[in-house]
């Protein structure tokens, strides 16, 4: 959708009019009038002539046939412009509509670009040049099949384990939800991950709010959508990472890279509005 404002400032009225109108004929309709609250009172008052409301039972009202003679006299002045620079406008429109696209469809590389349209790298991969070393990243098929035991702990006269953590990035290309699972295309391979099921419903899920409009409006899809760089703290198990950390690993299991730079530096967060974790 276009958020720019083609308008100029000086039909600043003429767009608030238009904004004031369409709200007046949604919510405060009563008969032939219009009702005003205390908000419309306010604007109408600034702008326009209090001599043509009325007080019926207590309440600022105004005819509905009356206002709307007001609301075109503002509208004249609108079409009057419109008419006046239809040429510039249209261009001005295009262009918008041009870059609109451009932000929406050619952000990123053509790696990005193969993933989005293939779901696959012909090209080198996205995060093939991460700096491994400053984030701690080790390539998943030099794991060893099974957990490393680093310590253990005492629970209930037993001795459970403590496996050694490591970490693994790539794409997203594909998931489970009935197993909780992503398959993750790494720069050295594809690897199944694995969650626990509550963990893997709170990244999972779209997030979404009700906008002014009284629509709802996605404001971040799920991380395990395909195409989404991920970093992932667990162990291997087999052809498994098992996403996985404790309370003083030092850091989360899940991290979604945001962006990454010629160095091979990366931008990551690992909050979600209104998603609460605890490892």
């Amino acid at each position: 959708m276009i958020q720019h404002n083609l308008v100029p400032s000086e039909l600043d009225l003429q767009k608030k009019t238009f904004l004031f109108t369409k709200y007046l004929k949604a919510n405060k309709k009563t008969g032939k009038y219009y009702v005003f609250d205390s908000e419309c009172e306010e604007f109408y008052n600034k702008y326009f002539d209090s001599d043509q409301l009325e007080i019926i039972n207590g309440l600022t009202c105004i005819l509905q046939d009356r206002w709307e003679k007001i609301y075109q006299a503002q509208m004249d002045s609108a079409r009057n412009w419109i008419r006046d620079n239809q040429s510039q406008i249209l261009r001005d429109f295009n262009d918008l509509l041009f870059k609109e696209c451009w932000d929406k469809y050619a952000v990123g590389n053509i790696s990005a670009y193969e993933m989005e349209s293939l779901c696959f790298y012909y090209h080198e991969h996205e995060l093939a040049h991460l700096n491994k070393n400053k984030y701690g990243v080790i390539d998943f098929d030099s794991l060893p099949s099974e957990p490393i035991v680093d310590t253990y702990f005492k629970r209930n006269g037993h001795e459970l384990p403590i496996y050694k953590i490591y970490k693994i990035v790539g794409t997203v290309i594909g998931k489970n939800d009935t197993r909780s699972s992503i398959t993750l295309l790494t720069p050295t391979g594809v690897v199944n991950v694995k969650f626990t099921k509550d963990y893997f419903t709170m990244y999972n899920r779209q997030l979404s709010e009700v906008g002014e409009d009284g629509t709802k409006h996605v404001t971040e899809k799920g991380w395990f959508t395909r195409g989404v760089k991920l970093l992932v703290a667990g162990f291997r198990r087999d052809d498994t990472f098992v996403a996985k950390t404790y309370k003083n690993t030092g850091f989360h299991q899940l991290y979604k890279i945001t962006s990454i730079d010629e160095k091979g530096n990366v931008e990551i967060t690992h909050d979600r509005e209104g998603v609460m974790t605890d490892e």
